[in-house]
């Protein structure tokens, strides 16, 4: 007789967009036992009517920003008064390209109760794809994913999430690999329930569980990358 298959917790990790290893299904049942947790009712409906609204004009600035606000505060509980933005970002905080002659930082960040940048917010325009050139100004045209890198290289805050509104994207370089990301289609969440759940579990704890996971994972990789070519 064939054995009853266990349901998989965290099966929206196989139908999410991702680049490298940033989160894997073994250390997602190890942290997350009970599998993402579960976004409440009221909060999901408000998730669905407020991209809605962004919806009916997305270009409008102030749609955006309420969008953007309500993901960071409502879903995702970061405090506000640990989110700084760039007008009161320290120098560090904003690098300057000596060779395009220009400056990047992403739009806020996200501090931890110790007053350690941990998270950098990087918002770009409703239709700038975020793997495409920009069309602005400035010397250095390249994508938004390839500034953000470069913020995070320069700068040690290790991640960053990168929207324009469609696409969450959480990236994250760890020391002497390639950067990694996780990519969440906000056109999903109304299908998929377990999107939101992924989403927010991964970000909202981001103190407590989501980053020293994390963390504790690549830190597992690059010794065994170090030990292996040390070997050879």
């Amino acid at each position: 007789m064939a054995k009853n298959r266990q349901p998989r917790l965290h099966s929206w990790l196989d139908l999410a967009r991702r680049s490298g290893l940033l989160v894997t299904e073994p250390v997602l049942c190890e942290v997350f036992p009970t599998g993402p947790e579960k976004t409440n009712q009221y909060i999901y409906r408000r998730t669905l009517n407020e991209r809605q609204r962004w919806l009916a004009d997305p270009g409008a600035a102030s749609r955006f920003a309420n969008w953007k606000n309500f993901i960071l505060h409502d879903l995702l509980e970061l405090p506000q008064q640990n989110i700084r933005r760039k007008q009161d970002f320290t120098p560090e905080l904003s690098i300057y390209l000596i060779d395009y002659d220009q400056s990047i930082s992403p739009n806020s960040v996200l501090f931890n109760n110790e007053d350690n940048p941990v998270l950098g917010i990087w918002t770009t325009a409703h239709e700038q794809d975020l793997d495409r050139v920009e069309k602005t100004r400035g010397k250095w045209r390249t994508t938004p994913n390839a500034k953000a890198v470069r913020w995070m290289r320069e700068t040690g805050v290790s991640f960053v999430l990168l929207t324009n509104g469609s696409i969450f994207r959480i990236l994250h370089t760890p020391p002497g690999l390639p950067e990694v990301s996780i990519d969440f289609n906000s056109s999903d969440w109304e299908e998929e329930k377990q999107f939101v759940d992924a989403f927010s579990t991964l970000l909202k704890q981001e103190r407590k569980k989501a980053y020293l996971m994390l963390l504790h994972e690549y830190d597992m990789i690059m010794d065994n990358t170090i030990s292996n070519s040390t070997e050879d």
